[in-house]
């Protein structure tokens, strides 16, 4: 059950989120990058000064890129005084909160922060990440000596990368969005879903851009940017052909004269796969 009351939009929602983990997800456009550097820059002010930490991170240097440059336009304008390191990428308030932004490409990145004390953890476009593993090794990070400040996870991505399937496992599948889900150690998640609809600035300053989306080729690629859908393959050998409507049928019982084949797969990045086979003579089913 949803135990907030959310406000009007999506973005709205998400700042005043009081959950734990937040997934914002959805359409190309819907602000999900100015929400999350705004979500660490709301609590700046409050008191907490040098406690409040937060760091924010990309699987790349490079892919930091844009998130540098829209912190350098809406602080600079918001904070009178604050400060930005470029060689450590670092954000620095008067009163002493701070916000780093850094790349984690593997787990092993984790120990660089092992024993920090970091209450805010941002990731832009979770679906970067292959897996779940850095995502996370860095939850023991999120934690402070004081106990007035908030604790935050806080994440956004678009449905489409390579870890399309374990964010999709993760945060869509158990639960619709706005519909919080709480785990053996009782911590709680959310996923809030957002639209380019949305953002009225956007659309004015450039009504063309919605045709672009509706104009790509790809159809997964299309209802993932466009519509904001989970239910589309990325990163996968089939993704031109998989269709879900054609591919996916109702459970039946067997026919005994079916003929059953058996797959075998060592795997790599899994221990193994089996696959189990019907191959249709042609018989009716029973549906």
């Amino acid at each position: 059950n949803v135990i907030w009351e959310p406000q009007e939009g999506s973005q709205t929602v998400y700042l005043n989120c009081p959950i734990y983990e937040v997934l914002y997800d959805g359409t190309r456009g819907s602000q999900k990058t100015d929400s999350l550097i705004m979500d660490f820059a709301q609590h700046v002010g409050q008191g907490f000064g040098a406690a409040w930490q937060g760091i924010i991170f990309r699987r790349t240097y490079k892919q930091l890129d844009d998130i540098i440059d829209r912190t350098k336009k809406w602080y600079y304008q918001i904070f009178p005084g604050i400060k930005y390191n470029e060689s450590t990428y670092t954000w620095k308030w008067p009163a002493g909160e701070k916000l780093r932004l850094r790349h984690m490409d593997n787990e092993t990145d984790y120990w660089n922060y092992h024993g920090h004390e970091i209450p805010f953890i941002g990731w832009e476009e979770l679906t970067g990440w292959p897996d779940n593993k850095c995502y996370e090794t860095m939850k023991s990070c999120c934690r402070s000596s004081d106990p007035n400040v908030p604790r935050k996870i806080r994440a956004n991505t678009n449905p489409w990368g390579i870890g399309l399937n374990w964010v999709k496992k993760y945060f869509v599948d158990p639960a619709p969005a706005g519909e919080v889900i709480v785990n053996e150690a009782d911590e709680k998640r959310v996923r809030i879903h957002g639209s380019i609809l949305e953002n009225k600035i956007l659309m004015e300053a450039d009504p063309a851009y919605l045709k672009k989306l509706n104009a790509i080729s790809d159809p997964n690629r299309r209802k993932a940017w466009r519509d904001g859908d989970w239910n589309i393959t990325a990163g996968g050998a089939l993704d031109d052909i998989w269709d879900p409507n054609k591919h996916v049928v109702e459970p039946f019982e067997i026919p005994h004269t079916f003929h059953l084949d058996r797959s075998f797969d060592w795997g790599s990045a899994r221990p193994f796969s089996v696959g189990w086979w019907a191959e249709s003579d042609g018989s009716d089913i029973k549906m």
